[in-house]
């Protein structure tokens, strides 16, 4: 017997109401019926109530909502991460987590589900992201674990329609997990200088116990994010743009941040990839090393495009008639 959707939800809204036992109500031989979803006919048992696939799968489709958004796929068994990553694989679409024990949701979406999907089962790479990015679902799914939670996939869609999907399901299902309830948009996302500092300084401190259990040589924590910080700044390169910003944060005066001529050649000599030229002045015979091409150029006043290619050999002339350049 056919029986349209519509029939079911209007029980469900029964079911809600007087609180009874609904199997008894419409306990029966209502026989097999299908229903069709997105262009996809599924094959229900003839117990109507369950709303459940009869298949062999660990996923169950339910056809319930208050708000008429029916969830394509529920997985409830998250144990077996190999199905879920088959079932998506190269797939486009909107998931939810849902909290089985106080029914908070978040809402995503993704244009592979497998891809993003694995990076949720992974609790190394939520624990790492927590810190940085203070994301309250992934809080969430390690502080109650897989089994407190289900997963569902709201929607199959093309990847250029993505965002359009999940703004309507941010609207429709109100997700409380979600920080920013606009797809695609990081307004909203507000963390406090305090809570930046927690993170980071907890950061800090996991860093820390990882390298010295495996460290011989012990050493204090101070030390170790002195040490670390070195490290970093030997290997940061600061645009004009940056150091502004910090240099209007500390002063008060907004007087516009120029690099001298000195500044240029010590920034140059920092890089990683500096090679060291020498010049010799064919007219007295001096050759004077420079640490990099760019010092090199701004000392003879020409382009570094100049020196580097006399370096390679496709320019052998003698520059202005007058210097011969070499690598070190």
């Amino acid at each position: 017997m056919l029986m349209h959707i519509e029939f079911y939800r209007y029980l469900v809204q029964v079911q809600n109401r007087f609180m009874t036992n609904f199997y008894t109500i419409i306990k029966g031989e209502f026989g097999t019926f299908y229903a069709r979803n997105k262009g996809v006919t599924h094959a229900y048992s003839k117990n109507p109530c369950s709303f459940m696939l009869r298949y062999t799968s660990p996923y169950i489709v339910r056809f319930y909502s208050s708000k008429n958004t029916l969830p394509f796929k529920v997985y409830l068994d998250l144990a077996d991460v190999k199905t879920i990553y088959k079932e998506n694989n190269r797939k486009s679409g909107i998931y939810r987590w849902v909290n089985l024990i106080n029914g908070s949701t978040y809402i995503g979406s993704a244009a592979d589900l497998t891809r993003r999907l694995r990076d949720y089962f992974s609790p190394k790479w939520l624990m790492k992201e927590s810190l940085k990015n203070n994301s309250i679902i992934y809080r969430a799914l390690l502080k109650n674990g897989y089994s407190n939670f289900r997963l569902e996939i709201l929607e199959y869609c093309e990847k250029d329609i993505i965002i359009e999907r999940e703004n309507y399901y941010f609207d429709v299902l109100k997700p409380t997990y979600n920080i920013c309830l606009v797809a695609g948009s990081s307004l909203g996302r507000v963390t406090k200088d305090s809570t930046r500092f927690k993170l980071k300084y907890a950061w800090m401190v996991r860093l820390y116990k990882e390298n010295s259990n495996s460290s011989a040589n012990k050493i204090v924590f101070s030390e170790f994010v002195l040490n670390w910080l070195e490290k970093k700044v030997k290997k940061l390169e600061l645009t004009t743009n940056k150091l502004q910003r910090i240099f209007d944060n500390i002063t008060e005066n907004r007087t516009p941040f120029v690099r001298s001529h000195t500044t240029r050649m010590k920034m140059s000599s920092f890089s990683p990839t500096a090679v060291t030229i020498l010049v010799t002045d064919l007219n007295n015979g001096v050759t004077t090393s420079y640490p990099s091409a760019r010092n090199a150029a701004l000392a003879l006043n020409c382009s570094n495009s100049t020196i580097m290619n006399k370096l390679k050999g496709k320019n052998s002339k003698i520059l202005n008639g007058r210097y011969l350049i070499k690598g070190k």
